[in-house]
């Protein structure tokens, strides 16, 4: 009791010493009972942005320092300035909510009465479970929480305790210079529902002594209903007093989101598109960072306008989903800049630990506006909260020029993402689509894909494996002149491979043959897109395989390929994700050993036979790449989508099959000649291809050098002959 009486006091004492504070910077001093202190500058009948602060520069310059009442309250060693209101579970008679979870492809959107800002968002459509999803389509009840939660109030850690704040709230503001904290008790929002439904919550700053405060500003929320998967917010500030103020807010903008729970690696980002200098169109992803690297550092001023360019749009992503701001439809230019003028990064720590202890809060800050006595401001931007559908992104981001599908990037991140090209991905997603709209199944959709992709690349894999046994066939006739160059030249390198070239040559044969696997490597892009096409795509999320046939014969009690997105679950779906090394187990899988056993399988079909001229050691290096290939892929796509190792498993038993019916043809043929010259084009005068023009491409190569060389030996013989300069 002594104890809870003692922190009464202190915090009645620290309010007193706030108040105090925000008396003497708002008015001017005790002596003022009639409002802040004049500021001499003339009247203006539209609120005028100023130029930013010395305080604001400071920011600029040390971006690690703390630039608003959060941080300096996180770093201080003493009590918190005030009382925080926001506990968890608190509020929660007075919220108010926008949409339902009732309406199809829409969203229901919880806001916290006494923070003005947005605690909980759930997906009408999207759901935590493939198995929620497969019940809801049944006409089954589910309770809230099998909705997908999107995002929720942002748990911020003080000395002596946590305090819940809501997204998109304002959480502080800049007036005449002075931070005023919105996050405490004082001033306390109110919140009402009108006719239309809109959501208004209202703040009012209030300064003077004790027994004469008069009201200086009123900030009021207005929360529009639900349209879709977006709604806009419109914030308006009025000066009460009869005094000019400067006035900037402080924003909580889209910061994380919840990371999925069928995720093979963490692609949560925060992304923006900036508006340049004279320019109409957006460009996307001018600012693209990890969550996970920003919030391992120092808080920073994550960006700042430079050369006068703009935030066209704002959004923290996960892997399948959005929390975006853009400006609102009535806006004559895409962009944010009467919303953001300067973004905050600042890392927190939660107390929960765990995997995701790490988190970041991102902060948006508005320029500095001057309103005269009676004048007020309003400004509004819309949100995203949903899925990552460009169709519908487009259709929400009502602005021309600003591009809000951009934000829709498949890329793994790290060294593939200079290799993925997103209109690769980007096309192959779309005839995959175009496929189910056909066949109704996404895994029979990626099983047409495959068999597309292997007719494309068929004649590439043809040519190689030809002229893989063409040059094991011409290298195994020469292998006795081969060993007896060997024995000859044994102590004259240079000699051996000279003669080595010679021979090949006359013989014939073309180590660019050798290569044949080379073109091969042409699919490559190919596989990087569908990889990240495949684990980034929303259409794959909890799509079971093939009709959901597995679990329509079990009675939905085999997990086995019943969500795409996930891991196949051939043999058992864990309750709670497991850790295992560097995996995250959700599941027994079968399609990765399955996945082994193939691709040993095609090693043994095409690997070419050896030619004999391989040394020991050769050949058992060569072995061992071949078993590393087996084990370590399997391995490194354990925790992979299914529908990812579905599409790999599917194409390596083509191929087997592919290079079965290609070694047939081979049998057949003549690879001890070259092949008769391609007729020539209109103009003749050439070949048009074929292995004959490889080795007479070869062989020319090999003269010139040969005619370098020797004009290098000449020059050399006679700089040696030369005397030396006096």
């Amino acid at each position: 009791m002594e104890q809870s009486t003692r922190r009464k006091l202190v915090t009645a004492a620290v309010l007193a010493v706030a108040t105090s504070l925000l008396v003497l910077f708002i008015a001017g001093g005790r002596n003022a009972p009639t409002g802040p202190t004049p500021i001499q500058t003339a009247s203006e009948s539209q609120p005028k942005p100023v130029e930013p602060s010395d305080q604001e520069s400071a920011e600029s310059s040390s971006s690690t320092l703390p630039t608003n009442t959060l941080e300096a309250a996180s770093t201080a060693l003493v009590e918190p300035l005030v009382n925080p209101r926001y506990q968890p579970g608190a509020n929660t008679e007075s919220a108010f909510q926008i949409g339902s979870l009732e309406d199809a492809a829409t969203a229901r959107v919880t806001l916290d009465a006494g923070g003005g800002g947005v605690v909980e968002i759930r997906l009408s459509d999207e759901y935590e479970k493939a198995s929620d999803l497969r019940a809801a389509e049944a006409g089954e009840a589910l309770p809230e929480d099998a909705h997908y939660l999107l995002a929720e109030a942002i748990r911020y850690p003080l000395p002596s305790t946590e305090i819940l704040l809501p997204q998109l709230s304002v959480f502080e503001l800049q007036l005449n210079g002075t931070p005023v904290p919105l996050w405490g008790e004082v001033p306390a929002w109110s919140s009402v529902r009108d006719d239309q439904g809109v959501v208004t919550a209202v703040a009012t700053i209030e300064a003077g002594p004790e027994d004469a405060r008069i009201p200086v500003l009123r900030i009021s929320r207005s929360f529009s209903p639900m349209d879709g998967f977006h709604f806009d917010v419109e914030t308006a500030i009025e000066n009460l007093s009869d005094q000019p103020l400067e006035v900037a807010l402080n924003t909580v903008a889209p910061s994380q989101l919840r990371v999925d729970a069928a995720r093979y690696m963490d692609r949560r980002t925060l992304r923006a598109g900036v508006l340049d200098p004279g320019a109409r169109v957006v460009r996307p992803s001018a600012v693209d960072e990890s969550r996970e690297s920003l919030a391992g550092g120092e808080p920073v001023n994550f960006w700042m306008p430079d050369q006068g360019s703009n935030i066209g749009w704002l959004a923290a992503t996960n892997r399948y989903f959005a929390l975006a701001m853009m400006p609102a439809e009535a806006a004559d230019r895409p962009s944010l800049e009467d919303q953001i003028r300067r973004i905050r990064v600042t890392p927190i720590a939660t107390t929960d630990g765990g995997e995701d202890e790490k988190q970041i809060l991102v902060t948006a800050r508005t320029s500095t506006t001057r309103l005269d006595p009676g004048q007020g401001r309003t400004s509004s931007f819309r949100v995203w909260a949903g899925p990552q559908d460009r169709s519908k992104l487009r259709e929400a981001s009502t602005v021309q020029g600003l591009q809000l599908d951009k934000l829709v990037v498949y890329s793994m991140g790290g060294f593939c993402t200079f290799c993925t090209f997103q209109w690769l991905a980007s096309l192959l997603l779309s005839y995959l689509g175009m496929l189910h709209g056909f066949v109704g199944d996404w895994a029979v959709a990626i099983v047409f894909l495959v068999v597309t992709v292997r007719l494309l690349l068929h004649p590439i894999v043809r040519r190689s494996q030809i002229n893989m046994q063409r040059f094991s066939r011409r290298m195994a006739k020469v292998k006795p002149e081969m060993d007896v160059l060997q024995k000859r030249y044994a102590g004259d390198p240079k000699r051996l491979q000279q003669e080595q070239a010679r021979l090949f040559r006359e013989k014939g044969v073309n180590p660019l043959h050798m290569l044949g696997c080379l073109p091969m490597f042409l699919q490559t892009p190919v596989w990087i897109a569908l990889y990240a096409g495949l684990y980034l795509a929303v259409e794959m999320r909890h799509e079971a395989a093939f009709f959901g046939m597995f679990q329509s014969l079990t009675g939905d009690a085999w997990g086995f390929l019943a969500d795409l997105s996930d891991q196949d679950h051939m043999f058992a779906t864990f309750s709670e994700p497991v850790q295992v090394l560097l995996f995250r187990l959700t599941g027994i899988n079968g399609l990765p050993l399955m996945m082994g056993l193939i691709f040993y399988l095609q090693q043994k079909y095409m690997t070419p036979p050896s030619t004999g001229t391989q040394t020991p050691e050769q050949e058992q290096m060569q072995k061992i790449m071949r078993w590393m290939l087996v084990l370590t892929f399997p391995l490194f796509l354990y925790g992979a989508p299914s529908g990812l190792t579905l599409y790999i498993v599917t194409s390596s038993t083509i191929g087997i099959l592919e290079s079965r019916w290609i070694r047939k043809k081979v049998d057949t043929m003549d690879l001890d000649s070259d092949p008769p010259p391609k007729p020539s084009g209109p103009r003749g005068g050439g070949n048009a291809g074929g292995s004959g023009d490889q080795s007479r491409a070869y062989s020319r190569a090999m003269s010139r050098y040969e005619r370098r060389r020797d004009t290098r030996k000449k020059q050399d013989g006679r700089e040696t002959r030369r005397p030396p300069r006096r």
